[in-house]
């Protein structure tokens, strides 16, 4: 059996792990992910836990949910060395073999040579880290609320982002954005409150065009942010830190200035490394010295042919490397040819608080700039369910979008607060009450009166029309009866036959209306209210005599035409004559059903999807009906259901859901598929 190790839980490493399980399953192989942490952790979104625009939960992800249903083992371990002669991995209590390895370590904050800063300042690389630094900054503005010395109170207030890359400018808005809400909270004057972001480079985004720079430089500005460039950062305490000559004192410095090798990195000697601690990697992304090791994600450093930089430390290329590296493992397990990385990048996008951003996306060839940020932040967004669907399904795509837009504090969003705002679910309770009894009311007469023998007609106007009479489009009166259009051999002269849709007025008849005045001046001296057979065979007649070099066409147009008549005739006198009463009978089952789970509060997203699919229904009938009747009450049926749609909200006040719900996810969570497929999204509060 093949001994196939994936080290370092990022994004690359998922994928790699899941790429190779879903080729290799039916494989002698085995699988396993280690990484020190038991979760994924999102790093691009570290801003927003550190910010307190998100809580901590929605950027971490379990492996045990990840890997669930597949074959890939899990294990807990935080390695110290690589013994790459013997094969295995080192951790303090265990050894783990392979025959392939992928490293995906990821990386750490660098200090450029003055490690000493590291107890001096604050770092954004680790979920830990973003939970240490919010809990700072909310610390800060609790302590400043008391202080009575002047300047203690300033430096206290002062917050200073070293680094004007993507992290250090994400960092430095979000902050600016938070700091109302913590300014109201501690009754604390916004004009005390100093944000700086500072870096030696000669402006912020450095990567970014000179364009792009100078917009983000504006959006930050007016989020009360001061940019300083161009001058180094050094001589960094607890309570100062030098810009060039100035001297900035404050307590907390949050440094972002760039990352190097993760410290397993750091003690491997026998593989070669560039830039900053990156693995030096071949076309194929195996090290140079050893053919069984790869590497994927920010421990790459490898320069695509006809490149002079190599590749950048982001997503995509984490993405990217982790398809490749999985493909080249399995084509040299079966002998197969592998491929070279050639990535294509398409971009970057940065967001300068929940609400303002920018991006450059594109192709290699063509980049386009963006400044909107609405469209920005689109993208970005648009990206990240991306990144949640590939590593955790619907589960965390429906987490990332409450906790974006639904559950978002302070309007912190770029939609602003038109999804965010909370109503209290109680509120709901009289709604569904009601939408409860209406249904039940709505379907327990038509229930008992069909268990009693009768309902000899199928429904009446002031009540639900049924829309699966009379080809499916035609609800009849109490006492008219049913009749069926009959299809008449292909002729000439006709007469228009006596169906329900005589002297009717529904939205169909009006449709042919237009029609058949369009045809005025060519047609029989008819009432215009037809059967719509009687319309197609009417064209068909006309074109025949009047245009008959084109007769062959219409000879095919009958033929099929007729085909069609019976075999459309022989469903509806045969099949919905006999099952439009049990339609019936299972629709009043499901009036009555809808109503009491409403009523009882038990299932109600369930409930309340079928009364949102039952309504639609019926108003589809009823503009279909024979008189065109619409009920105004059916727009209460609607918005009613759209309201219960809360998910884990409205069924869990009041009702039968609050007991019975969390059995049923820890239920579904034990189910193969529904591991597997992450169906069964997040555990209600």
């Amino acid at each position: 059996m093949k001994r196939i190790i994936v080290l370092g839980g990022g994004y690359g490493g998922i994928l790699t792990a899941k790429h190779l399980e879903k080729k290799l399953r039916k494989e002698e192989v085995k699988i396993t992910l280690i990484d020190k942490n038991p979760y994924h952790t999102m790093l691009t979104e570290l801003h927003e836990v550190a910010a307190g625009r998100v809580h901590e939960d929605s950027i971490k992800i379990y492996f045990d949910q990840v890997f669930a249903g597949r074959k890939v083992d899990f294990e807990l371990a935080e390695i110290k060395n690589i013994d790459f002669q013997n094969q295995k991995l080192i951790s303090d209590k265990a050894e783990y073999p392979y025959d392939y390895l992928v490293i995906g370590t990821g990386c750490k904050p660098t200090f450029f040579g003055h490690n000493e800063y590291k107890e001096h300042v604050f770092t954004l690389w680790s979920l830990e880290d973003a939970v240490t630094l919010h809990e700072h900054i909310v610390d800060q503005f609790r302590k400043a609320a008391k202080e009575t010395d002047a300047e203690v109170r300033k430096q206290m207030l002062t917050f200073v982002v070293v680094g004007a890359g993507f992290t250090g400018v994400e960092m430095a808005g979000e902050l600016a954005e938070y700091v109302p809400a913590l300014c109201r909270e501690y009754h604390i004057n916004r004009e005390d409150v100093t944000i700086k972001l500072m870096d030696m480079a000669p402006r912020v985004l450095p990567t970014f065009p000179e364009t792009l720079s100078k917009n983000a430089v504006k959006k930050l500005n007016k989020l009360g942010v001061e940019c300083l460039t161009g001058q180094p950062c050094h001589n960094v305490t607890s309570e100062s830190i030098n810009f060039g000559e100035e001297v900035i004192k404050t307590q907390t410095i949050i440094w972002t200035t760039g990352v190097e090798g993760s410290s397993l990195i750091d003690n491997i000697n026998e593989i070669k490394k560039q830039g900053r601690g990156r693995l030096v990697v071949n076309k194929y992304l195996q090290t140079e010295e050893y053919n069984n090791v790869y590497v994927v994600g920010d421990n790459i450093f490898y320069i695509p042919e006809g490149q002079s930089q190599p590749v950048p430390q982001m997503v995509e290329n984490a993405e990217l490397s982790s398809k490749l590296v999985a493909h080249n493992i399995i084509a040299d397990i079966k002998g197969q040819e592998k491929r070279e990385y050639k990535p294509k990048f398409h971009g970057a996008m940065v967001c300068i608080g929940g609400r303002k951003g920018l991006a450059q996306v594109g192709t290699p060839k063509r980049m386009f700039n963006i400044k909107n940020s609405f469209i920005a932040l689109f993208i970005k967004h648009f990206i990240n369910v991306i990144y949640f669907i590939q590593v955790l399904g619907w589960t965390k795509v429906w987490s990332y979008i409450k906790h974006e837009f639904f559950n978002v504090p302070n309007n912190r969003s770029f939609v602003g607060g038109l999804f965010s705002k909370k109503t209290p679910s109680i509120w709901t309770v009289p709604i569904r009450l009601w939408l409860g009894f209406m249904w039940f009311l709505q379907g327990l007469p038509k229930l008992v009166k069909k268990l009693s023998g009768g309902w000899d007609t199928y429904c009446k106007l002031n009540e639900l029309p049924s829309t699966f009479i009379n080809k499916g489009l035609i609800c009849t009166a109490v006492g008219e009866t049913v009749n069926f259009v009959n299809a008449t051999p292909f002729e000439n002269n006709f007469t228009v036959p006596n169906t329900t849709w005589r002297n009717a007025d529904g939205f169909l008849n009006k449709f042919l209306t237009y029609i058949n005045e369009f045809f005025a001046g060519f047609k029989p001296n008819v009432s215009t209210n037809w059967g719509i057979s009687y319309n197609v065979k009417y064209v068909f007649a006309y074109y025949q005599q009047n245009f008959k070099w084109i007769g062959w066409l219409f000879v095919v147009f009958e033929w099929l035409y007729n085909i069609f008549i019976i075999i459309s005739d022989w469903f509806m006198n045969t099949i919905i004559a006999y099952m439009a009463p049990f339609f019936e009978f299972m629709l009043a089952i499901g009036e009555v059903g809808i109503g009491i789970l409403l009523i009882l509060g038990l299932f109600t997203v369930l409930a309340s999807t079928g009364s949102l699919i039952l309504t639609f229904m019926v108003i589809v009938g009823s503009l279909l009906s024979y008189d065109g009747i619409f009920l105004a009450e059916l727009i209460w049926y609607l918005v009613a259901s759209i309201v219960l749609l809360n998910f884990g909200g409205t069924g869990h006040v009041l009702s039968l859901d609050y007991y019975v719900m969390p059995k049923v996810h820890a239920f579904l969570q034990k189910i193969p598929f529904i591991k597997k497929w992450y169906l069964y999204g997040e555990k209600a509060n």
